[in-house]
């Protein structure tokens, strides 16, 4: 079809276009046949290779963080627990930004509607614990609306 067709596409992009009039024709004709999604190379596509932080560069991010400004704010120990956080069990960054108070249980945190829409229960080591029921101490002291855990 031409530039602006339903098959106009660019060099990274499936022809999707293809697969759904082909889907189309199948539901008319199941003697149709349909291509597999991954045909066109959505398959071959590369992720970016993540990058794993030393236990030096974590500390010190996490140092970083207890320097934030403004003094006498929660900032730095928010962001500073926040990071500890993340390194210690794996947890994405929206995931803990999303903590919310109640979610903070004996048995751990509750992570809701995670990337994928299902919520799970992620369990904490011993000290990371004691890092986070240090850094509520703070939190509920703190003057908030927010039920968020991290303000």
């Amino acid at each position: 079809m031409g530039a602006t067709g339903a098959f106009t596409r660019t060099t990274s992009q499936p022809p999707v276009g293809v697969r759904r009039f082909a889907l189309a024709l199948h539901a008319e004709d199941p003697r149709h046949e349909v291509p597999s999604a991954d045909l066109f190379g959505r398959a071959s596509r590369r992720r970016r290779t993540p990058y794993i932080y030393s236990p030096g560069e974590i500390r010190r991010l996490i140092d970083a963080a207890h320097r934030l400004g403004p003094d006498d704010t929660i900032r730095p120990l928010s962001h500073a627990t926040m990071f500890g956080l993340i390194a210690a069990t794996g947890m994405r960054v929206s995931e803990a930004i999303a903590i919310r108070l109640p979610d903070v249980t004996d048995d751990g945190l509750i992570i809701a509607q995670t990337k994928f829409k299902k919520s799970r229960m992620l369990p904490l080591h011993p000290t990371t614990r004691r890092a986070l029921d240090g850094y509520l101490a703070t939190r509920l002291k703190a003057a908030s609306q927010s039920d968020a855990l991290f303000i």
